[in-house]
């Protein structure tokens, strides 16, 4: 796709009439004819790649605070940092709008949670792709990732892909760090799932007082209509009382048997072929036997 730099930032003034290619915030990515997008962040300052991007082929670069010199037409965007995932979803079209997103949040299990909505969701006659640690696309298609949740840009840029290829769903991994730093602020998730909060991240949240805010923003999502929580874990009990009104919320744990709009698990036995037991749902009750060897894979 192209798209001309100053019809996409109509609200910035002084942009040029250059046609852009696509937006890249890596300057190793650049191909002839993108934009770099060139943030300052805790450990780099995307300014001093702005020559890297030029000998690559970059048309303009654009940037929250000038440089005194640039190789490049540079566009001073503010609050660029903040803004820049609303930003590239302008430039792709808005892809998320025409996705069912779903966000799936938690220390652990979020790979395999993900990925199983998104195989479950395309057997049920959906298009559904996936984003997240082992790649992205449709399942037994995915492409290479390089993040749990990519960049700003280029989760935009493969929500429209999933999009353009017909898919009507996606199921993505969200990690701490990218809500944190507002990757996906620029995503309508409808629904969201809470596997566990365990101790991990401290080195960047701080406390698990932070950490586990960060994962609540998943649950505050203005977009939001479903909820999916594991109450086996306390903060997963916390976050029900959390919930906007209209949320639907629906909990899941092994103890949960009989409580409304819950779904639990009894009656677990292992074998060398994996576990079986019993489902116990708001739609009725049926045993189970599942390829996987720990409780947890059941909570899964």
């Amino acid at each position: 796709m192209t798209l001309r730099l100053d019809q996409w930032l109509r609200d910035v003034p002084g942009v040029p009439a250059l046609t852009v290619r696509d937006l890249v915030m890596d300057s190793r990515q650049v191909s002839p004819g993108d934009v770099f997008i060139a943030l300052t962040g805790t450990r780099d300052d995307g300014r001093a790649h702005i020559a890297d991007a030029q000998r690559r082929g970059a048309v303009a670069a654009l940037v929250e605070h000038p440089v005194s010199e640039s190789p490049l037409p540079l566009v001073v965007v503010p609050d660029l940092k903040r803004d820049v995932g609303v930003r590239a979803a302008a430039f792709y079209g808005n892809p998320g709008q025409a996705l069912r997103c779903i966000g799936v949040t938690g220390t652990n299990g979020k790979t395999s949670i993900a990925y199983y909505l998104a195989d479950l969701a395309s057997r049920l006659g959906h298009r559904c792709g996936y984003v997240g640690t082992i790649g992205w696309g449709e399942v037994g298609a995915l492409a290479d990732g390089s993040l749990t949740t990519p960049d700003a840009v280029t989760l935009q840029r493969q929500l429209a892909g999933l999009r353009d290829a017909g898919c009507d769903w996606v199921a993505m991994e969200v990690s701490s760090h990218a809500l944190a730093q507002g990757r996906v602020d620029a995503v309508p998730f409808r629904a969201a799932a809470f596997s566990n909060l365990t101790r991990d991240h401290l080195d960047y949240h701080g406390t698990m007082e932070a950490y586990g805010e960060a994962k609540a923003r998943l649950f505050a999502w203005p977009t939001l209509d479903t909820a999916v929580l594991n109450v086996d874990d306390p903060f997963g009990r916390e976050l029900v009382g959390r919930l906007a009104f209209d949320v639907r919320c629906l909990t899941c744990g092994e103890h949960q048997a009989g409580a409304t709009r819950a779904v639990a698990w009894s009656d677990l036995a292992f074998d060398v072929d994996g576990v079986s037991g019993r489902w116990h749902t708001p739609w009725g009750e049926a045993a189970f036997t599942l390829p996987v060897h720990a409780a947890f894979s059941v909570a899964n």
